[in-house]
């Protein structure tokens, strides 16, 4: 892209204002002063024909960081020709599918060699959850006048992530007695509560074949259990813009999310997460990374599901064992009584003061710090019934 610089512009109009004013007046002086400028303002145009011919490798790190944590962008920029030049590099960062671009671009102007690389580096941008686009660099210089600027853009586009906050979770939802009916986790044979027989596979622990079934059945039958104490738990993050005072009520509510996926997942236990408007569907969380992936991209959405809907879906399409909604204020929580006869734990995390009358399994905090401290003592410490 080739557009004149702000000293080009006031060059132009100067010159073609003494130029006019000199031909009115008969003022051969002014005249050829104005002349002159609009000549040097022509010439300098040549100049930005040729845009600069550069080589671009940029280093994102880390690629994915905790919201508030500091991340850097390294370019290495190798011009192509014979001669030094200086040289500006703007590289932007923008939200990926938004149309918000208030965020900060790196730039730098440094002087290039030409085959040497010349490196340029800035912080990223931290202090808001999303997914981002870096890039590509747009790679400028002037005219030595500095009446033109000639850009072009150069290297990739690269993805980067900025994952919510999360607090310490020091347990999570528990289960109570295990039923024959229901699912349950399986777990290391060796746990106290029998679930079912299943046929060997080699590498099973021969102590726990059943030799009076294996016998009746003509192949060797091996006792499965359950963790009775721990739950599958099912994680449901209310994305509707009704559901919140503000934006900032749900970012605190994403945070909470976030805490709860680190707590279960790296303590090993089944995580599925859902959105109450039903964007994406039901999605099983197997590794910390993802799910702090999917929350990062989330955002709040206008309409969606309403509470039928949202009961319908938790009913009968979720497997699970314990359901915990994160939501806001103004969301309508009757949900919670409708899925007491589904779910052996139900509770919800309400980003906000609490109301006069409280509803019981649900835990009111104004900030995600205060939630996270408070579910574990006043939620998950009772254990639940039908």
């Amino acid at each position: 892209m080739t557009r004149p610089t702000a000293r080009g512009l006031t060059t132009a109009v100067c010159s073609a204002a003494l130029l006019t004013t000199g031909l009115l007046l008969a003022y051969r002086e002014m005249v050829m002063l104005g002349a002159a400028g609009l000549a040097a303002v022509a010439l300098s145009s040549l100049w930005a024909l040729s845009p600069p011919r550069v080589v671009v490798d940029r280093l994102v790190e880390p690629r994915r960081v905790r919201r508030g944590e500091p991340a850097m962008a390294t370019a290495d920029v190798v011009v192509l020709g014979r001669f030094r030049r200086l040289l500006t590099f703007t590289d932007p960062v923008r939200e990926a599918g938004g149309d918000r671009d208030d965020l900060p671009s790196g730039r730098a102007a440094v002087h290039a060699n030409p085959g040497l690389p010349a490196r340029v580096s800035f912080s990223l941008p931290t202090g808001r959850r999303g997914v981002f686009h870096i890039g590509p660099v747009r790679v400028g210089r002037d005219d030595p006048l500095g009446l033109w600027s000639v850009t072009r853009p150069a290297g990739p586009v690269e993805t980067f992530t900025v994952w919510p906050a999360w607090h310490r979770l020091d347990r999570g939802a528990s289960g109570t007695a295990a039923e024959i009916e229901g699912e349950r986790d399986l777990v290391d044979a060796g746990s106290i509560t029998f679930h079912a027989l299943r046929e060997y596979v080699p590498g099973d622990d021969l102590r726990h074949i059943h030799w009076r079934t294996s016998a009746r059945a003509g192949t060797l039958m091996v006792r499965t259990h359950v963790d009775a104490a721990v739950a599958r738990l099912v994680l449901v993050l209310d994305d509707r813009l009704a559901s919140y005072s503000d934006s900032a009520a749900f970012e605190e509510a994403v945070e909470v999310a976030a805490s709860v996926v680190v707590a279960t997942v790296d303590s090993g236990r089944q995580l599925r997460m859902l959105l109450a408007s039903g964007i994406g569907g039901e999605r099983s969380i197997g590794q910390t990374q993802t799910g702090l992936d999917q929350l990062a991209a989330v955002r709040l959405t206008i309409g969606g599901g309403d509470v039928a809907e949202l009961r319908a879906r938790l009913t009968l399409h979720t497997s699970g064992d314990a359901v915990l909604l994160v939501t806001g204020a103004k969301a309508d929580l009757t949900l919670l009584g409708a899925l007491s006869a589904r779910y052996r734990s139900v509770g919800a995390a309400v980003v906000g003061p609490p109301p006069e009358d409280p509803l019981k399994g649900a835990v009111f905090a104004p900030t995600a710090a205060e939630l996270v401290t408070a579910l574990p003592e006043r939620l998950w410490n009772a254990s639940s019934s039908r």
